[in-house]
């Protein structure tokens, strides 16, 4: 007989909710969205994932209940703390890897908040399209930057550059908010602290130890689009100015 229990359903759900929060499903959804642009059709799709994942767990738990009787909440407690000992004394992302994650919300939270401001200022033209379906773009390029394992255990973890360039990624607070000419100030800053990223990592893959590769084309090519966009926006910016 199924008897609903509220307590262990609210239990699990705050308990499974945290645990979800900046997990990496969560981040291949958000990557997804970025470039789809269906967020309705992601938020489903990644529902029916985690629900058909949370079926098969609880089909697995209810199967070794029955074979382990008793035993089964001691396992599980076991289990419980063993994997938050693991989770709370692992070893931290590597540097770059926490580069390229505040790259993609950086880069993200440009596509959200640029194309109103432009908008608004009647100067949504061609040129704005083209940085803005670049940038989309740059979320495909960054789910093969993230499976580069090899650059994760790679030297530039020890550079203390890199953790420069990146405390540098970040958006201002309230961006759509200001004057549009402050606003394009800061979208500046922004784009040079992205492109002086890839630029970095793409100096290191060049010059050290590494030949060319896939890798090394791809951050070349992200490279030159942010100065691209630098470009673009500094002259938006200097003819507001004139």
């Amino acid at each position: 007989m199924l008897v609903f229990d509220i307590g262990v359903m609210l239990t699990t759900f705050f308990v499974v909710f945290a645990a979800e929060l900046g997990d990496k499903t969560q981040l291949v959804a958000f990557s997804i969205t970025s470039t789809s642009r269906h967020p309705l059709v992601i938020f489903f799709a990644t529902s029916l994932a985690l629900s058909c994942s949370s079926v098969l767990a609880a089909l697995i738990g209810g199967a070794a209940s029955r074979l382990l009787g008793t035993y089964t909440s001691f396992i599980a407690a076991a289990l419980f703390f063993g994997f938050g000992f693991y989770i709370l004394f692992s070893k931290e992302a590597p540097p770059v890897k926490d580069c390229f994650l505040k790259t993609i919300a950086v880069e993200t939270g440009l596509l959200r908040v640029v194309p109103g401001l432009f908008k608004r200022r009647g100067r949504y033209d061609e040129g704005l399209l083209r940085v803005l379906r670049q940038d989309s773009g740059h979320a495909l390029v960054f789910r093969l930057l993230l499976k580069e394992k090899r650059l994760f255990k790679d030297d530039i973890n020890e550079d203390q550059r890199l953790c420069e360039l990146t405390e540098k990624l970040r958006l201002a607070r309230g961006l759509r908010r200001l004057p549009f000419r402050r606003a394009l100030e800061e979208i500046v800053r922004t784009e040079e602290a992205v492109r002086d990223v890839y630029g970095h990592l793409h100096e290191h893959l060049r010059l050290e130890h590494h030949a060319a590769d896939r890798l090394e084309d791809l951050l070349a090519g992200l490279e030159a689009e942010e100065s691209e966009h630098v470009a673009f926006f500094k002259s938006v910016r200097d003819g507001e100015n004139a």
